[in-house]
């Protein structure tokens, strides 16, 4: 299933795009079982990108967290991959969560964990005015003491929950970005230098550190290419359009790598910070939101939703203009081994060979290929 929204919540505008697969899953009890995952990507925020991923479990539970890739603040990332995840439950396709705040830890530096909170303090710990409202407008039903909702006598009572349609998958989502990440984000901005401190986790939880002057130290090789527009070559007659067939086969030959990679747009063959503003003028909105969405649009139609959501994320870098004229990175982590390589729009597959992109010349050179990616890959 494929479903699109805009979301605002409070300075962040999101937009999800969600991935849906069933198989088997870790629950909050550490236990393997079967179910339904629906991951969604988050991004457009400057070099961020989220997912999100929900899980509905066979027993009628279900979990809301982030997946493992990322490329985000590290702050962001050690409170809410492994801790702050959204506990659901579902009764007579009714699903509900408690509405908790993350609140500093009082033993532990820059560790948060999810405290109590009423209906009254609702729009102060979340810095979102109506939230109620908010959170109705994408499908919650009510907000109230768990003892109201449910007739609980338990000593947590006195929480406040939310509750949904099962069906909904929009709702927890959105009480996921609500409840855990625009808080933090919003403790982001105390923390000295923490905003900078920026990482990329692939699937297989590698790191690498993501600011725009580390990658630029280096040079162009297989895992670092420049290009200096999205939609304009040298090589090619391009009219603005399109995303290039240069752009096209350094991605498909990054995806058929070994090792993650970055695509950087905006930059010049010399390291110099150009930005993409001339890109813009032929948009028909000429803005950042209306490029992401012609540039994964674009990767969707030819490599397929599940390929995008999970190995390519979209962000950009800041050189003085904001998001008017960025520098663009497209981080992107190498397929399994196991996947047939990816092809460009002309059916032909390419791979990295230190700072080029080629096509394997031979039937021979391309199986010797795939036998030295799955030893690289497996190691």
């Amino acid at each position: 299933m494929i479903q699109e929204e805009s979301i605002q919540i409070g300075a962040f505008r999101l937009r999800t795009e969600n991935y849906q697969e069933e198989g088997i899953f870790t629950s909050a009890s550490n236990e393997e079982m079967k179910g339904v995952s629906y991951s969604f990507i988050l991004d457009g925020a400057s070099n961020y990108s989220f997912v999100i991923k929900l899980i509905q479990f066979e027993d009628s539970t279900a979990s809301v967290g982030l997946d493992g890739l990322y490329t985000g603040p590290r702050f962001i990332y050690s409170n809410l991959y492994s801790r702050l995840r959204l506990g659901i439950s579902t009764n007579n396709h009714i699903s509900s969560a408690e509405i908790r705040v993350p609140k500093l830890s009082k033993n532990k530096a820059n560790r948060f964990t999810a405290h109590k909170v009423t209906k009254e303090e609702l729009d102060s710990s979340f810095r979102v005015n109506n939230v109620e409202e908010f959170l109705k407008s994408y499908g919650v039903k009510d907000i109230d003491t768990k003892g109201v909702l449910f007739n609980d006598a338990s000593n947590r009572k006195g929480y406040i929950a939310a509750t949904w349609d099962k069906r909904n998958v929009i709702s927890p989502i959105v009480l996921f970005v609500v409840t855990r990440l625009v808080p933090l984000m919003h403790e982001l901005l105390n923390i000295p230098n923490a905003k900078d401190d920026v990482v990329f986790y692939g699937p297989n939880k590698t790191l690498n550190n993501l600011t725009l002057n580390s990658l630029l130290v280096k040079d162009e090789n297989s895992d670092l290419e420049f290009k200096s527009s999205m939609f304009f070559s040298h090589d090619e007659k391009t009219y603005g359009d399109s995303v290039t067939h240069d752009i096209e086969r350094t991605v498909v030959g990054m995806l058929n790598g070994v090792t993650s990679a970055h695509l950087l747009i905006g930059i010049g063959s010399d390291g110099s910070k150009l930005g993409v503003s001339n890109d813009f003028k032929y948009l028909k909105k000429q803005n950042w939101d209306d490029y992401l969405l012609k540039v994964r649009n674009h990767f969707i139609n030819l490599l397929g939703i599940g390929i995008v959501t999970t190995n390519i994320n979209i962000g950009w870098h800041d050189i003085g203009e904001g998001i008017e004229n960025p520098v663009v990175d497209i981080a992107i982590q190498p397929i399994p081994y196991d996947f047939d390589l990816v092809k460009d729009r002309n059916g032909h597959v390419w791979i990295r060979t230190l700072n080029a992109t080629q096509r394997p010349h031979t039937k021979v050179e391309y199986e010797e290929y795939l036998n030295l990616r799955k030893i690289s890959l497996n190691n």
